[in-house]
């Protein structure tokens, strides 16, 4: 890597070659003394020749001559010669890579630098007599202390001081330094002392206790006084460990830890042992990782299990229902009386609290789906219930005689927990728990449903907004069967638009793998809240551990079981945390739903006899005047002859065990709603089926009004039937209708007028229908699964594939359905509901 070169001329050469930019040589100036070696040899040979010759004069005059000190025999001269050997053997390792320089050996003489001197050639000429004038900047280069490479950082100046900027704070570094020349960079300096950087910022202020409860803790705390330029709190870790009262190094290694997950400058330690003493304390966590000093440690003692619990409050209150391992308790509800046309029921837990916060979560979901067990879980977490404790609490207890495969809710039910100081929620709680859908009941039950859930929402002064519609469902549906989806879209065709993003799926049945039903309700395309991947927003449940035994007579089996309780309270509380975050809806828009869908199957219910009776007057049309063309003859010669045609007749049939109660017009003999919500005569004006501004009915083809009608114990219904008639009998009917004589073709007019009577009565009815169908669309989140006649044919093909007990009735029940269904999909597509006479 460097050459030796051996004379002037050489090292000229090599200079002056305008290919080399600059050529570095380590020159010996000195090399042209005189030798003394040589010199002595030769004063030997003279001093010999001398003795010879007997002339002593020369000898004399050769021993007196000093002898010259040679350059390498000067200590200090011989040490900068080794120090620039050495200088320029770095200086190659360093830069020989680079390509800009040349290296040379060589001797140049200069009385100026006896010894030896580095030399720097740049275009051929020696540059300033020091070489400082060559120096453009320096290479600063740093490392952690626990790392072995170095990291470079170029100054483009001559400045001596340079901030590194871009270290971790609380941090050992080392440092080292490089000169930059235009040949190269020189040897690196030797690393200086360990330097620790100081933290992004002063430590928080120490915690303050808000909240101690046996095995929680709620501590607050000051910010950090002082925050680094640019510095940012991501978040805050919270360390805690047990006060033994031991300061050794070994119980460093103790400290448990928890993040805030944001800068809150508070937070909740659970999990702890009651009656135990803990020392906390907290470090601010900056973007990037870095970390403060902690702050000054507290000391707290948690209470014990039996002092102040809420849940040992409540167990105080409560009723023992269940003498099992552990305890099952009913609480201590109040029931809250409503008007007594409400079909729904309303309970109290605790004393209407100040908390200025309340939400509200409506719990839908399948039969079996698990959501009464999941209710009752919500309440236990609520109340603070262990997995220790030798009790359990229920908010829903209801003793029925209904198997699995039906509701074991009957009604919609209102729960109102208001908030106590020691929730594990900051706020008040109102569950509306709503019957299972698609039961074995079949489809009238869940009609009943809907209209239970309808006259909640219209009630005064019951509920305006909503903060979650919780949909439950089972985490191993890999797919949603027709009846299945049936019972999602009946839930969500219930709600406005506008709830869509308050939707949570609450997962049941489920273990720590990603549910099934996630991807059914993809496929399926169930309006909810999603994240930013499409993923439903959705909490997983496993409830089976709730009421398990703790007793630990099966260690392996009780640690699985506490396992489980253990990821049920953390979903709990990601839950109840994401709700206090939801914004509340207002429920007008799904009230307007629930109102259209109300007026809409009320006006489908009226055309459904019109539409048969108006195919019965129009066969009776037909066969008449046929019967007529045939006796024309007869006709005219005024003879009188008898025929047969099908007539629709009205029948009344008792109702009077179902509970349901009917609206029927007096002057129609017609049944106007069924079942209808109204139960006694004075607030039949607020039928579904009665126009709100005008008071007249929709239904009944006389549009009596609202007074016409009234509440007996049975219902219209229309048979076909063949009955004989005379010629003379339709002719007098329609003169004396008309108070003059008819002919023959004056009679087929009246038939033809009966029958645009029931047209123009069906004309309407489409009317109100059809608009009622294009406000549905606009406004609700899903369509009503029934009012589509192939979803209706998969439920039936369904119950014909399962056959499970009552489906007999059940898909009579759905033919009725999807009788209804035909009427509105042919409403939608404005096609005819009567065939042209």
């Amino acid at each position: 890597d460097v050459e030796v070169v051996s004379s002037k001329n050489k090292v000229d050469e090599i200079v002056l070659d305008p290919t080399n930019e600059f050529v570095v040589s380590f020159t010996f100036t000195s090399l042209q003394d005189e030798e003394p070696y040589l010199s002595d040899l030769k004063l030997w040979l003279q001093t010999h020749y001398m003795k010879n010759t007997h002339d002593p004069a020369p000898a004399s005059r050769v021993s007196e001559k000093p002898k010259p000190k040679l350059w390498f025999e000067d200590k200090e001269r011989h040490k900068n010669a080794r120090r620039s050997a050495k200088s320029l053997s770095e200086f190659v390792r360093v830069n020989k890579s680079r390509g800009k320089s040349r290296f040379l050996v060589a001797s140049v003489p200069n009385k100026d630098n006896p010894g030896a001197s580095i030399y720097l050639y740049e275009d051929g000429e020696l540059p300033a007599a020091r070489g400082e004038a060559a120096i453009t900047g320096y290479r600063v280069e740093y490392r952690r202390v626990v790392q072995e490479d170095w990291t470079a950082v170029n100054v483009n100046s001559k400045q001596e001081s340079f901030p590194v900027t871009g270290l971790r704070a609380n941090t050992e570094y080392q440092f080292r330094y490089a000169a930059v020349s235009k040949p190269g960079l020189s040897v690196s300096s030797d690393r200086s002392e360990t330097v620790k950087t100081s933290c992004p910022t002063s430590p928080p202020g120490k915690p303050v206790t808000l909240k101690v409860e046996p095995r929680a803790v709620t501590l607050s705390w000051e910010a950090p006084a002082v925050t680094g330029e640019g510095v940012t709190i991501r978040e805050y870790r919270v360390e805690y460990k047990e006060d033994t009262g031991d300061t050794s190094p070994e119980e460093k290694g103790k400290w448990q830890e928890q993040r805030t997950k944001e800068k809150a400058e508070s937070c909740s330690i659970e999990g702890l042992k009651p009656g135990t003493s803990y020392v906390l304390r907290v470090s601010a966590v900056c973007a990037g990782g870095a970390v403060s000093d902690p702050s000054e440690a507290v000391s707290v003692s948690t209470l014990g299990a039996e002092s102040t619990s809420l849940a040992h409050v409540y167990l105080k209150k409560s009723t023992l229902i269940g003498d099992q391992e552990p305890s099952v308790y009913a609480l201590p509800l109040e029931k809250v009386m409503r008007g007594s046309s409400s079909s729904c029921l309303k309970y109290r837990l605790g004393a209407e609290s100040s908390c200025t916060h309340r939400k509200v979560i409506m719990v839908m979901g399948a039969t079996g789906s698990g959501k009464t067990t999941l209710i009752n879980g919500m309440i236990n977490y609520i109340l603070g219930v262990q997995w220790e404790d030798n009790f359990r609490f229920k908010l829903i207890h209801k003793v029925t005689n209904r198997s699995q495969a039906e509701s074991q809710t009957s009604e919609v039910t209102i729960y109102e927990v208001n908030y106590r100081q020691g929730f594990k929620i900051p706020y008040s709680l109102t569950i509306i728990d709503t019957p299972g859908f698609g039961d074995v009941r079949g489809i009238a039950q869940d009609r009943l449903i809907i209209k239970q859930i309808r006259e909640f929402f219209s009630t005064p002064g019951d509920i305006d907004e909503i903060d979650a519609v919780c949909v439950v469902v089972q985490a191993s549906l890999a797919r949603l069967t027709p009846a299945q989806k049936y019972v999602s879209d009946s839930v969500l065709s219930i709600f406005g638009k506008d709830i869509k993003d308050n939707i949570q799926v609450l997962v049941t049945f489920a273990d720590g793998q990603t549910p099934p039903v996630l991807e059914a309700i993809k496929t399926a395309d169930v309006p909810c809240a999603k994240d930013a991947k499409g993923t439903p927003i959705h909490f997983k449940f496993n409830n089976s551990t709730l009421y398990a035994s703790n007793a630990g007579a099966d260690h392996g089996s009780s640690s699985f079981d506490a396992m489980f309780w253990k990821m049920g309270a953390m979903s709990m509380k990601a839950f109840f945390e994401s709700l206090f975050s939801l914004e509340s809806r207002s429920l007008t828009l799904t009230k307007e739903v629930l109102r259209e869908r109300k007026e809409l199957e009320a006006a489908v219910e009226g055309l459904r006899p019109q539409i048969r009776a108006g195919l019965t007057k129009l066969e009776e049309l037909r066969k008449t005047k046929k019967i007529l063309e045939q006796h024309k003859d007869e006709m005219e010669a005024n003879k009188d002859f008898q025929y047969e045609v099908d007539v629709t007749v009205p029948v009344q049939e008792d109702i009077s065990g179902t509970g349901n109660h009917i609206m029927n017009c007096r002057q129609c003999h017609y049944t106007c709603q069924y079942p209808c919500a109204i139960s006694n005569w004075d607030d039949l004006r607020g039928c579904a089926a009665i126009d709100s501004n005008t008071e007249y009915c929709n239904a009944c083809h006389g549009k009596s009004f609202w007074k016409a009608h009234f509440n007996p114990k049975y219902k219209w219904r229309y048979e076909t039937r063949r009955e004989k008639r005379t010629f003379g009998e339709l002719k007098e009917k329609y003169e004396k209708a008309s108070g003059e004589i008819l002919s023959t073709k004056n009679v087929v007019e009246k038939l033809s007028q009966e029958y645009a009577a029931v047209e123009e009565i069906l004309l309407e009815l489409i009317d109100k229908s059809s608009y009622s169908l294009q406000r549905l669309q606009k406004i609700t989140l899903k369509p009503n699964p029934l009012y589509t006649p192939e979803y209706v044919d998969l439920l039936i093909m369904s119950e014909q594939r399962e056959l499970k007990p009552g489906y007999q009735e059940r898909i009579k029940s759905l033919n009725e359905v999807r009788e209804v269904a035909n009427i509105i999909r042919k409403i939608a597509n404005k096609e005819p509901l009567l065939p042209e006479e």
